[in-house]
């Protein structure tokens, strides 16, 4: 009898250590998925965000490439600074509803 009553002992020890780390994998694995959910929710966010901000170069270099043109230079002397060609009058029309 002695002999089954330590091989019980035995059993439900090591009956016990199995529940317990099957419970730690089932929890660790559980953490992880979670953990993966959130890193793909971030990296959706952040790919949306890459879009956006190549669409933002995109445009910012399609307005530098423009403004590098003679035309553009022009216009925005004649428009910001008030620039004239030579022999050139400029008319202020003020409007007489104020």
């Amino acid at each position: 009898m002695k002999k089954k009553s330590v091989v019980v002992k035995r059993n439900k020890y090591l009956i016990l250590f199995l529940i317990i780390f099957l419970g730690y994998i089932s929890y660790s694995v559980f953490q992880a998925e979670i953990k993966i959910q959130e890193l793909s929710a971030k990296e959706t966010t952040l790919k949306e965000e890459l879009l956006k901000v190549n669409e933002e170069k995109d445009a910012l270099t399609k307005q530098l490439e423009e403004s590098k043109s003679l035309e553009s230079i022009e216009r925005i002397a004649r428009e910001k600074l008030k620039m004239v060609k030579p022999n050139e009058v400029i008319y202020i029309i003020q409007d007489k509803k104020k």
